[in-house]
């Protein structure tokens, strides 16, 4: 088995709230999910990471109700190996984020496994759209790194 160019080297909880609603509600509704991925690349070494990724979800406002609100947030550090030579800004984005991503889907589900509501799973998503948002801000720091000056990130 070949490891991954893209190395987990840690990650944590910097946020979970999470409202279950009363019982006595009607349940069976949707959710809006939300997702955000802010990023801090490390100023003296652009193949280390620090990305989070945030999570908010809400009835969809429906007369039934979905039976859970919240925001969960969890933060990584991820490293690039140094033989990877293509866009290391896609591949932290889109791949790490999908890492922290699903790690976030499993602490809902096991957040939410034994209320009555029963278990709460987030939709499977891509992570694309977070890396276009981004790929400007990212030339940005990368060229402020590679300059010399401090990264605004």
């Amino acid at each position: 088995m070949k490891l991954s160019v893209l190395q987990l080297r840690g990650y944590y909880p910097s946020k979970i709230q999470l409202t279950t609603w009363p019982e006595d509600r009607e349940e069976g509704g949707s959710c809006f999910v939300s997702c955000r991925v802010p990023f801090a690349i490390d100023r003296n070494d652009f193949r280390s990471w620090q990305l989070g990724v945030s999570v908010s979800f809400w009835s969809a406002g429906e007369k039934k109700e979905a039976g859970y609100s919240g925001e969960i947030e969890l933060r990584g550090q991820f490293h690039v190996h140094p033989t990877y030579e293509g866009n290391i800004g896609k591949l932290v984005i889109v791949n790490g984020g999908s890492i922290l991503y699903s790690s976030i889907r499993e602490l809902l589900l096991s957040l939410t496994g034994r209320s009555p509501h029963g278990s709460f799973y987030l939709p499977s998503v891509s992570l694309e759209e977070n890396y276009e948002l981004a790929k400007a801000h990212i030339k940005e720091v990368m060229d402020k790194i590679n300059s010399g000056q401090d990264s605004p990130a």
